[in-house]
Formats: C-alpha cells, sequence, structure tokens
C-alpha cells in the first residue's frame, strides 16, 4: 500500500522539555489509523507538526511524498483537520459558517446539509455557534474539517464529549467517508473506539512510539495460551491452548452442553496497561 503520511525521525525539542523522540510511523492510502496514549505524551505534538503549526527539531514528515514544510498551503488544502481550536464564528449561525467556508474552497452549498444530516446537526442549522451546546460544537467543527472533501481527514479526539448516540452516527460517518476513499488519521483516549475504527493502532509513551500493529494482531500477541468455557451448568472453566489442553476440551464438550467459548484474548486498554503501567487521563 502506498503511504500517504510519513514520521521519519522525527523529535521535537521545547526548550528542556523533550516532547518527541525518534517517532517513525506511515500511514497508508485509504487507512484509518489510531494514535493512542496518555494526555501530554506528544500526540497533539505529533498533529500540530503534520499540519505544520509546529516545525520538528529533528526529522522529516511527509504527505503525499512532500515535505510538510514549505508546503503549508498546498498539503492543507488536501487535509481536512478537527484540533482544540474552533475555525468557525461565534456570532455567525452554523450554516452560514458552512456556507462560508464552502466559499472559500469552491464548494457548492448543497453538501452544507448532506454533511449535517451525517453529524446530527441539521435540525441546529440556523442556531449561532456560540449558543451550541460543548457536545454539538464538537460536531460542527468535524463538519467545517469536512466542508471540503478532503482527500485526508486528521482528527484530534473526534468524539470528546459526544453522547453515545452522537458518537455512534459519527462513527458510521467515518466508516462511510473512508468506504469512499477518506485516509483518516485520529487520536483518542477511547480505546473501543479505535478498535472499532481503526485498522491499525499505535501506542505512544513519552513522546515516542512504543507499538504499532493491527488491533486484531496486537491482541494474538498478548493474548494468555487459554481458552475458556461456560457450560449451561454455569460452570466456567479454562483450558490450556496445548495438545493436551484442547484433548480436554473436546472431552468436555462431547460430555457437556456448552453456553460459550472463547479465547482469552486482552482489550487494547488491558495491553496498554500491562506494557506501561499506566493509565489513560
Amino acid at each position: 500500500m502506498n503511504a500517504i503520511i510519513e514520521f521519519e525521525d522525527v523529535h521535537k525539542q521545547f526548550k528542556e522539555k523533550k516532547a518527541l523522540t525518534d517517532v517513525n510511523f506511515s500511514i497508508n492510502k485509504g487507512e484509518i489509523f489510531g494514535l493512542v496514549g496518555p494526555t501530554g505524551v506528544g500526540k497533539t505534538t505529533s498533529i500540530k507538526l503534520l499540519t505544520d503549526q509546529l516545525k520538528p527539531s529533528e526529522g522529516t514528515i511527509r504527505v503525499f511524498g512532500e515535505s510538510v514544510t514549505g508546503n503549508h498551503t498546498q498539503l492543507l488544502s488536501k487535509m481536512g483537520i478537527l484540533s482544540d481550536r474552533s475555525v468557525l464564528y461565534e456570532r455567525l449561525s452554523l450554516y452560514d459558517n458552512l456556507r462560508f467556508l464552502a466559499s472559500l474552497y469552491d464548494r457548492p452549498v448543497s453538501t452544507i446539509e448532506d454533511i449535517l444530516e451525517h453529524v446530527g446537526l441539521a435540525s441546529s442549522r440556523k442556531t449561532t455557534y456560540k449558543h451550541l451546546s460543548k457536545g454539538m460544537k464538537q460536531r460542527a467543527n468535524l463538519a467545517a474539517a469536512l466542508i471540503h472533501a478532503p482527500e485526508i481527514l486528521i482528527l484530534d479526539e473526534p468524539t470528546a464529549s459526544l453522547d453515545p448516540s452522537a458518537k455512534a452516527n459519527v462513527h458510521a460517518f467515518l466508516r462511510q467517508l473512508n468506504e469512499q476513499g477518506s485516509t483518516i488519521f485520529l487520536t483518542s483516549h477511547d480505546m473501543n473506539e479505535i478498535e472499532s475504527l481503526c485498522h491499525r493502532v499505535a501506542f505512544m509513551i513519552d513522546g515516542t512510539i512504543y507499538l504499532c500493529g493491527e488491533p486484531a494482531q496486537i491482541r494474538s500477541t498478548y493474548a494468555a495460551p487459554t481458552v475458556t468455557v461456560t457450560f449451561a451448568d454455569g460452570n466456567v472453566e479454562t483450558f490450556n491452548n496445548s495438545y493436551t489442553g484442547m484433548t480436554s476440551l473436546r472431552n468436555a464438550i462431547e460430555s457437556r452442553k456448552v453456553q460459550s467459548i472463547h479465547s482469552d484474548e486482552p482489550s487494547l486498554t488491558d495491553i496498554f496497561l500491562d506494557v506501561t503501567g499506566r493509565k489513560f487521563a
């Protein structure tokens, strides 16, 4: 697959504090890629470097094969960005905000209604931005990031502050955009979100990439070599994933009614806590 975003030996130093150290990862065209880690480990710094809001102290960041540095305007026109800063005007209605952005990118206003519908804000189109709730503002900012049909979506905590229903709608919309060809790079504290959406995920710890791979592959690598069976009588038994253990499991299944059976794979959250000893916050 073609790498559409590349971080190569990236370092970032803020005076005495080292924010990123030797960061290397790439994101393929058409992929949903997640970057996870506790607050303050360098996720947002990585996004600011990618969008040319900051310059790396060392290393190279490429988008579409070109260095981000010096190609700010050209590259950003191909990106949709949801960050901790809103580009929307407080006193304009949601619809007027999006109409203004559409005019900047020469996009038809007919796309606005479709985007508002997908982010669940169609009924709030006439509401001024300052009167939207925190969760609604988050969805409005996502709509703004999508207005110019970008090839790459860069989303910093895209569903923060959203209720479960709104979060599910945004997830469905992001999957649809990805199926249509959008490449999505997101950060999140919600590991269920990461497992649900992402083709690959990278764990960032203290400014460096600790682990990177497909969620299922990571879970399999850290899975316990056991299988747990719940029987119809309520008893739960664990069998070793070995020849002897599987022979015992087969005998048990043949002689007793089974309610459920599953391999003992940890969640991504379990793995994160295990390998780092740290919590998300």
